[in-house]
């Protein structure tokens, strides 16, 4: 009997220990944490690492991010030497705030992408004048 129950305590402790460490961080950056989930799930051509902070203000400044990405791209040649591009998605509290992605191709250079449910960034609308009409005018005031 005591056998049994000294199993039974040792096999609920190695469950609540893994449930425990499900995430783990991979970086400390000022008052921001990257997180990666203690599986490998998150690890591919394309990495997908979550921030957390304590404020959306904690995602304002592109630069310290952009700083915080080359700490990150140093780990992962370690953690996930395969990732080509990195997701980020960070969270203040429980509601994600800021999303974005750097990719080898484009130098590793942070872009902001919308939230879900967030409408994407919109382009300034293009020139209702004609091409041609806009050609014959600059000539005209050319000579």
């Amino acid at each position: 009997m005591r056998f049994l129950r000294f199993w039974t305590v040792a096999a609920c402790g190695a469950l609540m220990s893994s449930a425990a460490s499900a995430d783990r961080v991979l970086l400390n950056y000022e008052n921001l944490q990257a997180i990666i989930p203690d599986t490998d799930v998150w690890c591919g051509e394309r990495a997908a690492i979550l921030l957390a902070g304590q404020t959306p203000a904690d995602y304002a400044d592109a630069e310290r991010l952009q700083r915080l990405l080359g700490g990150l791209r140093a780990a992962l040649t370690f953690e996930c030497p395969q990732a080509q591009a990195v997701t980020l998605v960070g969270i203040a509290g429980t509601e994600a705030v800021y999303k974005a992605t750097a990719r080898a191709d484009n130098g590793w250079l942070l872009v902001a992408e919308p939230l879900p449910g967030q409408a994407a960034p919109t382009e300034a609308p293009p020139s209702t004048v004609p091409a041609r009409s806009q050609s014959r005018s600059s000539r005209a005031s050319a000579g």
